[in-house]
């Protein structure tokens, strides 16, 4: 089931989605023998892991997804932004792949996306320096992100989301959540194994700059010690998630509160 090659993306995004293959397999791999833990499996398609659930007891969660690499991915400034959780159930089957995972969120219509793509989108512009010129144009907008796009007026021809990389420090979502559910998903299975995943992903990604998203969450003193230990040679910044009610336009989506180097572990 290797999807990592395709003629509608780069060579970038093809080499990180090989690497993050290779990562995700070995985690299913360890996880899988967690007794709360059940796997199913393709066995047409090499054995492959399709879908993980995980009980605990008192609710049911599944794997959300694979994330997402910009088709472009590694042709600007390397950006990994990590958000929290996805928050709602987008694939219910199984573990939502490259390929679906590319197509909610490089490929729809810019009037389409929600307050987190819309946000991101432009946390994206900013941070990209090929676009600094088109950023000037809108970072003192009133206008919130969603507004923005779906007008369509001075926008790069360029979509600044085929250039980065966008990941959940939460990888679990509860069964067929049609809302939303934040902290319903804010929950790690296994917590030193899923950090190593995190920690492996990044590698995988090897972003020059990562962004997380959510200052309430990823200020904490315990995160933060978590980021320096994941986040090896990388600059750090903390933004505002881009959902955050009142926090939704240009400006406060690519703000960041705190901005840090990771010093190499070596």
């Amino acid at each position: 089931m290797n999807e990592s090659c395709g003629s509608d993306i780069g060579t970038g995004c093809a080499e990180v989605r090989k690497k993050i293959e290779k990562v995700y397999s070995c985690f299913f791999e360890k996880i899988s023998g967690d007794p709360s833990i059940t796997a199913t499996r393709n066995r047409e398609a090499g054995d492959v892991v399709t879908r993980l659930e995980w009980n605990d007891g008192e609710v049911k969660r599944h794997f959300a997804c694979y994330p997402y690499v910009g088709s472009r991915y590694g042709e600007r400034t390397r950006i990994l932004f990590i958000g929290s959780d996805i928050g709602r159930d987008e694939s219910p089957e199984g573990i939502q792949r490259f390929k679906e995972r590319r197509e909610s969120i490089e490929t729809p219509e810019l009037n389409e996306h929600n307050p987190h793509i819309a946000g991101t989108y432009f946390a994206a512009l900013r941070s990209i320096p090929e676009f600094e010129k088109k950023w000037e144009h809108f970072h003192d907008s009133e206008d919130t992100c969603q507004t923005i796009l779906r007008s369509g007026l001075g926008l790069p021809r360029d979509n600044p989301l085929s250039f980065v990389g966008l990941t959940n420090y939460w990888k679990w979502v509860v069964v067929s959540a049609a809302m939303m559910n934040g902290g319903g998903n804010r929950k790690h299975c296994d917590p030193e194994l899923e950090l190593q995943l995190l920690e492996c992903e990044i590698n995988a990604y090897d972003p020059e700059i990562v962004v997380f998203q959510g200052v309430p969450l990823f200020c904490k003193r315990r995160t933060l010690e978590t980021v320096n230990r994941i986040a090896s040679s990388r600059i750090v910044r903390v933004h505002d998630h881009p959902s955050a009610r009142h926090k939704r336009h240009p400006e406060d989506v690519a703000r960041s509160f705190m901005s840090f180097q990771v010093a190499n572990k070596s």
